[in-house]
């Protein structure tokens, strides 16, 4: 992963305490449905060690982990690395699938400092996103991962009021304007968002930032995003 931004350096960070904390749970022979996962399958993943795994690799486990592949320790083992792929925009079809499992795995029931490394990790793939000026058109995973957060019982109010506070900042402003524009165009309008978050969205503030995004970058390929979010809210 590169390390250009600090919000990068800091999500590296997390990634490498995933890692440390998880690595109690060592690679076993995973039970598996025959009908569900195939030999071949089962091989890839237990070719290579865990940091050298790739999404090839991984194949179907995020979706069947624990249901018909595995269980919770196993899910354990792996999670540092699954994980640290959906930092590396790997994994984005399965990755809310994946984050969703952990009420599965029971996360809230594991040691302290195994919940502690999770949030950790959250906090900071949710700044890294806002810090990012070329994350463009992720509009979709900020949905999903508000959704998420919701779903997993962690509190959305520190994570909004973050944003808030980088609304003054082009990439936040943008993808504030992202995240409206999705949300409020009539054929997306039924993908609601968490209370919380829609009634943040609505907020005075948010309008502002886009509105002063605007004026520095309407002619800019991010001006049209800007000026369209203006134009619904």
């Amino acid at each position: 992963m590169s390390s250009a931004l600090p919000e990068q350096q800091a999500l590296e960070g997390a990634i490498e305490q995933l890692y440390a904390v998880f690595r109690r749970y060592p690679r076993r022979d995973l039970t598996a449905c025959d009908d569900c996962v195939t030999g071949e399958d089962h091989h890839r993943l237990m070719a290579r060690p865990l940091r050298q795994l790739e999404e090839a690799d991984f194949g179907m486990y995020p979706r069947r982990a624990m249901t018909t592949w595995g269980d919770a320790d196993d899910f354990r083992h792996f999670l540092p690395r699954l994980l640290e792929l959906i930092a590396d925009n790997c994994l984005l079809d399965a990755s809310i699938v994946l984050l969703s499992k952990l009420p599965c795995a029971g996360w809230r029931e594991w040691p302290v400092d195994e919940q502690r490394a999770v949030e950790h990790y959250l906090d900071r793939l949710w700044d890294r996103g806002l810090a990012d000026a070329d994350a463009g058109g992720l509009a979709w995973w900020d949905v999903h991962l508000c959704h998420v957060l919701n779903a997993l019982g962690v509190d959305l109010a520190p994570y909004l009021m973050r944003w808030e506070g980088r609304l003054n900042t082009r990439p936040a402003a943008v993808r504030a304007a992202q995240l409206t524009r999705w949300l409020l165009y009539p054929p997306r309008s039924q993908l609601a968002l968490p209370q919380a978050a829609a009634n943040w969205l609505r907020q005075p503030v948010v309008k502002e930032s886009i509105e002063s995004a605007y004026l520095d970058n309407g002619e800019t390929s991010a001006g049209e995003t800007l000026v369209a979010a203006l134009d619904l809210l």
